[in-house]
């Protein structure tokens, strides 16, 4: 991840944030992170959605050099861990998270293996430049996200780490269609009507016409968007939760803390994530007030982080309901196009003297009451399908 991204040494004010309690957690932490390296990661590493494990891509080899030998799983774990920790537990945002990993644990741990920081850095560029280039069809499930959300261009159509449904996501990466059961868990069939449009399909080895896939790409959209949803219904409660116990102010108590813990696990929170947080749990007093009123903003920004993608989402589901309804019109006009021209002996022909050419509308429609049905688009929220299409 720092080589992808390089950054500048953090200032006096940031390097503050590294108390030494909270340096002692983070070296603890990354000390005990297990590696994986049976995926296909973005930006040569990541961490798993709980900080627990560090992913290294799978094409990293497992010797490099820097002034001497080195595998960089004993490197890249003091990079991803404190990262993970300070924009989770602290509230950082990414690139000031990404900043203090890079020089106040990821170059000390280099340092101190014996290696030259500056031919470790530079050691990694023809890494880096292979892993931009190639295909992700394999990520891993529990990566965390949050990196690629700040530190990245967010497409919600793009072959990303982030995507909302990784599964279908990953299939489509290996120009494979989605099979009909997937279709059926998605809550939509393949509309029959859009069937014909593209190349023809060779049944042995089917591949999904253009319609059908602009469809597809629709349905994978809105079951993305419809669990973001869920996500912000959530992050709503965990707010109300922490305003009210900020409403307290110092007269705020463990009980109060724990009670309110016990609301959210009930309301779908992670029980383990909550134990998580509960554990550093400071006394009552001043302490717990800072901390309540810590946590508070924390949430704040998830909100507006969370919220942001939202709208990339409804503007990709806008866009993405123009391309579909566009590619059936211009079935529609293939159709009313090809019939003129096979003559009135054709069944389905154009009646005579009527032009062989698709109507003038700019999709090639034919006029009302011609042509083939509609494409069925039940089950689309058109409201949020179209919702920020200006943007």
């Amino acid at each position: 991840m720092s080589f992808a991204h390089p950054s500048e040494p953090p200032d006096k004010a940031l390097r503050a944030q590294i108390t030494p309690n909270v340096r002692e957690t983070i070296v603890k932490l990354a000390g005990a992170a297990s590696v994986n390296r049976s995926h296909d990661v973005k930006w040569v590493g990541g961490r798993s959605e709980n900080g627990q494990t560090v992913y290294i891509d799978k094409d990293i080899p497992h010797s490099m050099k820097a002034g001497g030998s080195y595998d960089p799983a004993r490197t890249l774990p003091w990079h991803e861990v404190p990262e993970w920790y300070l924009m989770h537990e602290k509230g950082l945002s990414y690139q000031e998270a990404h900043s203090l990993a890079t020089h106040e644990f990821e170059k000390p741990r280099v340092e101190e293996l014996g290696l030259d920081w500056r031919k470790y850095q530079e050691g990694w560029g023809g890494e880096i430049e292979h892993n931009e280039k190639k295909k992700h069809l394999s990520p891993p499930k529990d990566l965390d996200k949050s990196p690629y959300l700040e530190g990245g261009k967010i497409s919600a159509q793009e072959e990303s780490p982030m995507d909302p449904l990784p599964d279908v996501m990953q299939t489509q990466s290996q120009g494979q269609a989605p099979t009909p059961s997937q279709d059926a868990s998605m809550g939509q069939a393949s509309d029959p009507a859009m069937a014909g449009v593209g190349p023809s399909v060779d049944e042995a080895n089917p591949q999904p016409n253009l319609v059908d896939q602009a469809h597809s790409e629709h349905q994978q959209l809105a079951s993305g968007y419809k669990k973001l949803t869920e996500a912000k219904t959530l992050l709503d409660k965990v707010r109300a939760g922490m305003d009210s116990l900020a409403a307290l102010g110092d007269m705020v108590s463990h009980e109060d803390v724990v009670k309110e813990a016990g609301k959210l696990v009930a309301a779908g929170l992670d029980p383990s994530a909550m134990a998580s947080i509960l554990a550093d749990m400071p006394p009552e007093g001043e302490a717990l007030q800072a901390w309540v009123t810590q946590h508070d903003q924390q949430i704040a920004q998830r909100e507006q982080q969370l919220e942001q993608v939202q709208g990339l989402v409804r503007h990709e589901m806008g866009t993405s309901a123009m391309k579909v309804l566009s590619l059936a019109h211009l079935k529609e006009g293939l159709g009313a196009h090809l019939a003129g021209a096979l003559g009135p002996q054709a069944p389905g022909a154009a009646p005579e003297g009527s032009s062989p050419l698709p109507s003038g509308n700019a999709l090639g429609a034919p006029p009302p009451g011609q042509g083939g049905p509609p494409p069925d688009m039940s089950g689309m929220d058109m409201n949020a399908a179209t919702a920020g299409m200006g943007g």
